[in-house]
């Protein structure tokens, strides 16, 4: 990690990778169909440490993480480095994330989520400044209900740990990109592969609101039942929440002639809705947000979750081309069928087929086969998984190793 840029090689390496993969979402044969990998706990097996043991050094933890990278050839990845902060909540008297058994993987423990009563729902709709600001962390965070010295105490141990996060987060993406050359696709990390490391602003992202109510505040049984009896309700918690936020940007600048032009968007309880709803609380404040970047030449990154088949004919609306969606549960040859040649899918294997208990390498192939077969003709295909390795045991590492050395055959058209 002492590469302050890379070489000739690497760079062309670079270049060549963002190519394929502006093509392949333009409906163009790329030269390589980009081959992605998805991960968050995995990589600390594949290294024989775990995060307990490295979190407290973001420079040992980093190397640890990255390691893997030298072994697997993967083009690309929408999940640099990245695990819930859970040292960060224990620091404030929050059990809702924690560390597994495996002292890798940190886990939502969502029994043990306080989410908001009636009462505190009326408090977030006429008051969301003070509710965000006093009220909830005062009532739900044990480190806000002693004496203010405490809680200052707890404040700044915590901001330490987001400290140690966001250094350690930032040395895997400058490992990824100058020493392996992949790219982070939809991050703010602009990887200007020529003599410099830079940061760019932030890019335009969309989750929307009722998501928040959904896994912060109201919790998925209250937020089905609040849709059902209380929609004025879920309507005017929306309408307090966004008042809070900053302004929307609007696009200012031609996104195409950014060196990895990709935003990024996300379902969480979108599959859970019907046709109307779905309509009201999702696809159009995401049409509003992200229509005006795809039209400046953005391309967006969705990661979809659930079955949502139901819904992809809705991304027809956007300019050809500028939406690549991860499939989750959904049959990828279907979703290209009802897509027709509008937008573009990353999908290819399901990660439960890569788990100890399961993994036929005969079966896997075959599968993988099929796969490019009917997804690699004519662009429109990224290779990657539905959902990410989480855990050091979802996957041996020469599993990994083996299918994803025949995964690049196949997207090289060597196989």
């Amino acid at each position: 990690m002492n590469r302050t840029y890379p070489d000739k090689e690497g760079i062309h390496l670079y270049r060549q990778r963002v190519k394929n993969l502006l093509d392949a979402v333009s409906f163009k044969e790329p030269d390589k169909v980009p081959v992605g990998f998805d991960y968050i706990s995995w990589p600390y097996g594949y290294a024989g440490v775990t995060l307990e043991e490295v979190i407290e050094d973001p420079a040992a933890n980093a190397r640890a993480y990255t390691r893997f990278m030298n072994d697997i050839e993967f083009d690309l990845t929408f999940n640099p480095g990245m695990y819930m902060p859970y040292t960060a909540y224990q620091a404030l008297g929050s059990e809702v994330f924690f560390l597994c058994d495996d002292k890798c993987t940190v886990q939502h423990n969502q029994a043990l989520h306080n989410f908001i009563s009636d009462d505190d729902f009326d408090v977030l709709i006429d008051h969301f400044s003070y509710f965000i600001n006093a009220y909830y962390p005062k009532k739900y965070l044990k480190a806000f209900q002693g004496t203010k010295k405490n809680a200052y105490r707890a404040l700044k141990t915590a901001a330490q740990e987001i400290v140690k996060l966001n250094e350690f987060t930032n040395l895997v993406a400058k490992t990824a990109l100058f020493e392996y050359q992949i790219l982070l696709v939809g991050t703010s990390v602009d990887p200007k592969i020529d003599e410099s490391y830079n940061l760019r602003d932030t890019m335009p992202m969309y989750f929307s609101t009722l998501d928040d109510l959904f896994d912060k505040y109201r919790g998925m049984e209250n937020v089905f039942y609040d849709l059902v009896d209380n929609p004025e309700k879920i309507d005017r918690a929306i309408a307090a929440i966004e008042a809070y936020k900053p302004e929307m940007k609007w696009p200012d600048r031609d996104y195409s002639e950014y060196p990895l032009p990709f935003a990024l968007a996300g379902y969480h309880v979108a599959p859970f809705l019907n046709t109307e709803q779905y309509e009201k609380y999702w696809f159009q404040g995401f049409k509003n947000r992200m229509l005006p970047f795809a039209e400046q030449g953005l391309k967006i990154f969705l990661k979809g979750e659930g079955s949502f088949l139901h819904t992809i004919e809705r991304f027809k609306d956007f300019p050809p081309g500028s939406i690549l969606i991860q499939l989750d549960s959904d049959d990828p040859i279907e979703a290209k069928r009802k897509l027709g040649g509008t937008q573009s899918l990353a999908a290819g294997i399901k990660t439960s087929m890569l788990s100890p208990i399961v993994y036929d390498k005969k079966r896997c192939f075959d599968h993988l086969k099929r796969m490019f077969d009917e997804l690699a003709p004519g662009g429109g295909f990224v290779f990657y998984q539905d959902m990410p390795l989480l855990s050091p045991s979802d996957a041996d590492p020469y599993t990994i190793q083996e299918v994803w050395d025949f995964v690049n055959n196949l997207a090289k058209g060597k196989a």
